[in-house]
């Protein structure tokens, strides 16, 4: 399947630059294809998705807190690099985990 979903974007008019529409007619092909049942299980799997994110992004703000109350008024490499980590896991760790999730539930064909 993986091969013809290939040979379908690569023979399709995408790579044409007189019919470049800039999307993939495969994954365009996917989304006329979904039906409501499918979008509500969208919905459904991102309200799931949305408690897990939002208690790590909670996790890691309570732990920055602590950082700071622990490392005030110093300039600690160490405790530096922890932080950006934090900062990473709250801020862009949860839209990465996000869009490849999108980008997978989207470029492959769903049934339910």
């Amino acid at each position: 399947y993986k091969c013809m979903a290939y040979h379908y974007c690569t023979e399709s008019d995408m790579d044409s630059a007189p019919d470049f529409k800039g999307n993939c007619d495969y994954i365009a092909l996917n989304r006329q294809h979904m039906e409501t049942h499918i979008w509500m299980l969208f919905l459904f799997l991102s309200l799931l998705w949305t408690l897990p994110i939002c208690q790590d992004i909670e996790e890691a703000s309570i732990e920055e807190i602590v950082l700071n109350y622990h490392v005030k008024d110093s300039l600690n490499g160490p405790a530096e690099i922890i932080r950006i980590a934090l900062r990473i896991r709250k801020f862009i760790i949860p839209y990465m985990a996000t869009g490849s999730t999108i980008i997978l539930l989207i470029t492959n064909p769903v049934s339910s």
